[in-house]
């Protein structure tokens, strides 16, 4: 579901974003919505450091069938929006912590990655 969200993300297509947040918010636990936060942020980090030039230390844990398309994220995406990305990432964990309905969490998860492009 990540890479369905980033490439809806970088193809600037908001109706497509939101489907796939509809995807995430019928997960079938809150824990499942947290696994999922902790997953993009480890590839928003990885998207960080390609976007800085370190591509070996950007790459190595990523999934072999994974890397191209992190490789193309970082070249898609402003400079500022990893950093930015994993601040609307934390948020939505912590709001998912504090029981706020999932369907809304992911909403305005999906709705602040948006604006941030």
């Amino acid at each position: 579901l990540f890479f369905e969200l980033m490439d809806a993300l970088v193809s600037k297509n908001l109706l497509s974003c939101l489907e796939t947040g509809e995807k995430l918010a019928a997960l079938p636990s809150r824990e499942s919505l947290k696994a999922f936060c902790r997953y993009a942020a480890a590839n928003i980090r990885h998207i960080f450091l390609i976007r800085q030039g370190l591509e070996r230390l950007g790459s190595a844990r990523v999934p072999e069938d994974g890397r191209d398309d992190v490789a193309r994220y970082a070249r898609s995406l402003a400079a500022t929006f990893p950093r930015r990305a994993l601040a609307v990432l934390d948020r939505t964990m912590l709001l998912v912590d504090r029981n706020v309905n999932p369907k809304l969490a992911v909403t305005d998860m999906v709705d602040s990655l948006y604006k941030l492009l």
